[in-house]
């Protein structure tokens, strides 16, 4: 009989380890969601922004083509060449 209790000790020895390493485990994980997202809506936030910046600058600069391209209609080109020469 006491074999079986030492066998049994062991076993729940064993077993309440391996609850405490999941236990553990699972406290870093929810530790590490926790701070990665911070970061991520931080990093979404960001990236967001930008996103919206180069689509403003996008527009910017084709709007500010589209007026060099109007610069460059066959009567401005021949004002130009006719002011130069």
């Amino acid at each position: 009989m006491e074999n079986f209790s030492g066998w049994s000790w062991m076993l729940y020895k064993e077993r309440h380890a391996e609850l405490l390493r999941a236990a553990e485990h699972a406290r870093l994980l929810q530790l590490i969601q926790q701070s990665n997202s911070a970061q991520h809506t931080d990093r979404f936030v960001a990236l967001q922004f930008i996103g919206k910046a180069l689509i403003h600058i996008g527009s910017r600069l084709e709007s500010l083509g589209a007026s060099f391209a109007g610069d460059l209609k066959p009567a401005n080109v021949r004002t130009r060449g006719a002011c130069d020469g």
